[in-house]
């Protein structure tokens, strides 16, 4: 069973129930908006008249730029919406992702949250205005991407590895995403499962993106690559709701695309390179002085992989070794590791538009109960979070509410550093499987 304590099963049960209701409220009263909806039918059309040449998958607003899983799934969606034009539809089958996702954070929840985090608080992923416009009234594809990552994330949970990355690739071929969350995958099977299971459960996630990606790699690998994976995308300022308050001048309306607006300091290679080393540094800290910690630091733990050796760590009760199938981390600790990662490539994203706050959305309260902050101030930074990825000026971010999001972010990830979670000593650790 997914959920044995019967507190977190009448939380499920009553979170479920409520955001069914909300979800009817919201789709009989509220105005669905025309955003991506239209541009995922038309090129998904395409695909399905017989056209395998990425390039040539384009929509109302540009070229296909989501990898081929998407082209399936919403290759799915054309066909059970009539081409997209039953929006009723279409909301529906979104709703019901949205609830299949709320139950599978929920799962996550109840098997590894942090020992304070209470089940009445799960009532805090009902409560954003933002994810259910993402879901019901704009039919982004952030959301069902989310949908299938969580249930990789409770495959982790559970020490489905292989399953775990299985279900990760194909999270990773609706939109990618999900490639911040690799790091923290990477680490979590090494220590778990040593170096040989680690590659073997990657290459099965190598073996899904193949399959996937086969009809139009076998036309053009070039073009797939530039479409479904192209690194060097630079977005619109305007729609930036993290980093607004970075400067960059205008651009001539006759010289704007639908990517780029603009010209200066947030387009600029520095910008973006100095966000990437950001990242880096953030996450080797992380997996050095923290994650690693109990085991050395991480240079310890990749010999250990490497070789088959027990963990260094004289206070572990198994150490760790994938040959011994021992384990390193409780599962609490697996999804801090897999959330933290996810979030400190969201922290340090060039340009988080409104729809990608389902990225980490449902892991927020996780995390904000992993620091050691009281619960007042983690219900205050979750509501201001919240208000910070809704409009402030017109149908847009402000500088004011951006370099907001960007102190709340900063707090976040200080009290994660400062957070108790790989200072304890792991007690009663689950050692079933390990894949």
């Amino acid at each position: 069973m997914l959920i044995k304590c019967p507190g977190w099963s009448t939380a499920l049960a009553g979170i479920m129930t409520l955001d069914f209701c909300l979800n009817a409220v919201i789709l009989r009263f509220a105005r669905y908006t025309a955003i991506d909806w239209p541009a995922y039918m038309d090129q998904v059309s395409l695909f399905m008249e017989g056209e395998r040449h990425y390039s040539k998958l384009v929509g109302v607003t540009g070229p296909l730029v989501y990898p081929a899983g998407f082209v399936y799934m919403f290759s799915g969606l054309h066909a059970l919406t009539d081409a997209g034009e039953d929006i009723m539809r279409a909301q529906l089958l979104f709703s019901a992702m949205y609830l299949g996702l709320l139950g599978l954070a929920a799962a996550i929840y109840a098997r590894a949250a942090p020992s304070s985090f209470e089940p009445l608080w799960l009532v805090l992923l009902c409560l954003s205005k933002r994810v259910h416009s993402i879901f019901l009234l704009r039919l982004f594809n952030d959301g069902p991407a989310m949908m299938l990552m969580f249930g990789a994330v409770l495959c982790f949970a559970h020490r489905r590895y292989r399953w775990g990355c299985v279900v990760w690739s194909v999270a990773l071929s609706v939109k990618m995403n999900m490639l911040l969350w690799l790091p923290g995958l990477g680490l979590v099977m090494w220590v778990e499962s040593g170096v040989l299971q680690t590659l073997l459960n990657l290459l099965f996630a190598c073996i899904v993106q193949v399959a996937l990606s086969g009809p139009f790699v076998m036309v053009s690998l070039q073009e797939y690559l530039n479409g479904a994976f192209n690194f060097n995308r630079i977005f619109k300022h305007k729609w930036s709701v993290n980093f607004k308050w970075v400067p960059c001048e205008p651009l001539p309306l006759d010289k704007v695309d639908y990517l780029v607006d603009c010209d200066g300091c947030f387009t600029s290679k520095l910008f973006s390179s100095t966000l990437l080393l950001l990242t880096l540094g953030t996450l080797l800290s992380f997996c050095h002085f923290r994650w690693c910690a109990k085991q050395g630091g991480l240079v310890a733990v990749v010999k250990a992989g490497l070789t088959g050796s027990p963990s260094p760590n004289p206070n572990h009760p198994h150490g760790f070794t994938g040959s011994n199938q021992a384990c390193g981390f409780t599962p609490h600790q697996i999804c801090t590791i897999l959330f933290t990662c996810n979030f400190i490539g969201v922290m340090f994203a060039r340009s988080l538009h409104f729809q990608f706050y389902v990225w980490y959305f449902h892991s927020l309260p996780f995390l904000l109960w992993s620091t050691a902050l009281p619960t007042p101030a983690r219900l205050g930074l979750f509501f201001v979070i919240e208000c910070c990825w809704n409009p402030w000026e017109g149908e847009s971010s402000s500088v004011e509410s951006s370099m907001l999001l960007t102190v709340c972010h900063g707090i976040l990830l200080v009290g994660l550093w400062f957070g108790p979670t790989f200072r304890a000593q792991p007690a009663n650790i689950d050692c079933k499987k390990h894949e």
